[in-house]
């Protein structure tokens, strides 16, 4: 697992913002498809409560509980993940885990 960075100023390059303090932007490589890790999540965060804002093949954004998880995933030899999220920092580790 790549190391979660705190977020005082980190800038993402498929938005190019700058992300809220608190924020934490967290990434791995799995062997599993950019659209099984999307199913996954939307299985794993919807159980927790969050809903779908925006979904395609390789990207997806779920709020809910005060918070958000926003996740990339680009295919490759392996399947890079990254997630930025606000309040849900313990279960994107847990789904993190599994993925891996």
């Amino acid at each position: 697992m790549r190391v979660a960075l705190p977020t005082a100023r980190i800038y993402t390059a498929k938005e190019g913002m700058v992300l809220e303090p608190g924020t934490m932007h967290y990434g791995i490589s799995t062997r599993l498809p950019p659209e099984k890790v999307i199913e996954k999540a939307v299985d794993f965060f919807g159980k927790l409560g969050l809903e779908v804002k925006e979904r395609d093949a390789c990207t997806l954004l779920m709020e809910g509980g005060g918070g958000y998880i926003d996740l990339s995933a680009s295919a490759g030899k392996e399947t890079d993940v990254d997630i930025v999220t606000q309040e849900w920092n313990a279960q994107v580790k847990q789904f993190l885990q599994r993925i891996s």
